[in-house]
């Protein structure tokens, strides 16, 4: 049970006679396999999504502050999980910490051409869209928001509970908020999706992968990704 942090992006794919045949996801491995640092993981049977990836990254640098103990160069090894959505162009790369992920992408940016750039959700739209009336098909479980129109003391709020639609002060007050962050789960099962920011963050445990691609599949058939 490992928490993943990191992003959402979408990726233009390779261009070219040969690459445009391909599979976004069979160019973007291919790319990301061409990179020295990355080593390709074997995945056990079960274990995971069949749609995921996983990939050790290997820094000369520690990124979480180790110390390597020795006087000799020390190769620091992360895991590191990606998803390629063919249909959509998104991709999805995550790690145990924001660290690691921000490392991988630079690394990737700086030999892939294109880059891979930040997809945004509409996490204030989301949210009302969540916190209507209407039934919807997700539960809000998290919930932070910044709170502009009450006076210098106040200025963000988060909320935490199985579904935070069913406050209905918060769901009067929503107006006077903009929310930031949200985690959400299926009304159907009790943990989370995982969390969504506004400026493309994700959180998620690797054995719910399968809820955060139903909510991903969601959130860009209702329109709120933001290009």
């Amino acid at each position: 049970m490992t928490v993943l942090y990191g992003y959402i992006f979408t990726w233009d794919g390779v261009q070219g006679e040969v690459e445009g045949k391909k599979a976004l996801s069979e160019q973007f491995f291919s790319a990301v396999v061409a990179l020295r640092q990355f080593k390709k993981i074997a995945d056990r049977r079960g274990a995971h999504s069949t749609r995921w990836r996983r990939f050790l990254y290997e820094s000369s640098h520690a990124l979480l502050g180790e110390e390597s103990g020795g006087l000799f160069d020390h190769v620091w090894t992360y895991k590191v999980h990606f998803r390629v959505n063919d249909a959509t162009g998104t991709v999805i790369i995550a790690a145990p910490r924001y660290a690691i992920t921000d490392a991988v992408v630079q690394a990737i940016n700086v030999k892939l051409t294109p880059n891979v750039r930040r997809k945004l959700i509409n996490v204030a739209e989301l949210s009302d869209h969540l916190l209507s009336p209407q039934a919807q098909q997700f539960a809000i479980t998290y919930y932070m928001a910044d709170v502009p129109g009450y006076g210098s003391a106040l200025s963000t709020i988060s909320l935490h509970g199985d579904d935070i639609a069913a406050a209905d002060f918060l769901t009067k007050e929503r107006g006077d908020f903009t929310a930031r962050q949200i985690g959400v789960r299926p009304l159907n099962q009790r943990s989370d999706c995982g969390r969504f920011g506004n400026t493309g963050q994700i959180q998620f445990r690797d054995e719910n992968l399968e809820m955060l691609e139903l909510f991903l599949s969601y959130t860009y058939g209702h329109g709120f990704y933001i290009d």
